[in-house]
Order: structure tokens, then sequence, then C-alpha cells
């Protein structure tokens, strides 16, 4: 895993395009999601999200998002008490210091409907668990990672 996140976070756009689209098929296997969420990341990975950023690779990376989220709010995985390094993945998307909310937020008016769409997805999947994602009014906002008052 870590050196898939190291190909991710390279200047490769095919490459990153790849190691994202391979991470997020691993991301969706529960036995894998924690390996994934505790890898060691860059300070800079939330780069990864800036409108800056290829069309392709910014959808890839958003779905990965999504799988991640959703992984995270299964019943199964929320079962347990898990604890994640400072530098880790988990910690640079959905730690209480991310600035994931503001990038998503920003690329919602990207100029690709694919990419407006996808970050839209991922912010659905922080808003609302999954067992309870069919029945929206259900979702709690006080938790949310968009009512923080800024």
């Amino acid at each position: 895993m870590p050196a898939l996140m190291e190909i991710l976070q390279s200047d490769c756009i095919l490459a990153q395009v790849q190691a994202v689209r391979l991470l997020s098929y691993v991301a969706q296997k529960n036995d894998l999601l924690y390996d994934i969420l505790n890898c060691q990341v860059h300070a800079n990975f939330l780069n990864l999200f800036q409108s800056t950023q290829p069309g392709s690779l910014l959808f890839e990376v958003l779905v990965f998002a999504e799988r991640l989220s959703e992984g995270r709010n299964t019943p199964h995985y929320r079962a347990v008490k898990w604890h994640y390094n400072e530098q880790s993945l988990h910690e640079a998307l959905f730690g209480d210091q991310s600035r994931l909310a503001d990038r998503l937020l920003a690329l919602v008016i990207h100029p690709e409907e694919e990419v407006q769409i996808q970050a839209c997805k991922v912010i659905v999947s922080l808003q609302c668990p999954q067992d309870v994602r069919v029945q929206p009014s259900f979702c709690q906002t006080s938790r949310s990672y968009f009512n923080n008052g800024e």
C-alpha cells in the first residue's frame, strides 16, 4: 500500500491515475480498508483535490475518496475503534484538521461535469453514514464537516 500511495503522490499523471484506480478497487475490500487509511501521506496530499489537476485524475481521486468514506461508514468498520498515525491518509481526508471539505466545495463548480457530480457524491458520503443514506432526513447535520462556522 505505501508504494501505491507514493505513486499516487508522484508527478506522473498516468501513473497516478492507475495507482488511484487500483487503490479504489482495493478500498472496497473491508479487510484492507484500515491498511489504506493508515498509510502515511505527504503533508500536501490534498493538492490532489485542486481544480488545477487534470480532470481524469481529479475524477479518480474523488471516486477513491468516496469509496473510503463509504467504507469507513459501514457498520462493520464503525464497530471497531481504529487508531491512525498523524500523517495518515485518514487524518488527511477525515481528520479534525482536514481541509477536504473546502477542496470539495471548490470542485462543485469545476468546469467538468463528471468532476462536479463526483465531488457532490463525496460530500453526500461524508454527510451520511451508509446505513441511513436511503433516508436523507436522518443525516446528522450536527457532526457535519460543512457546518464548522467558517
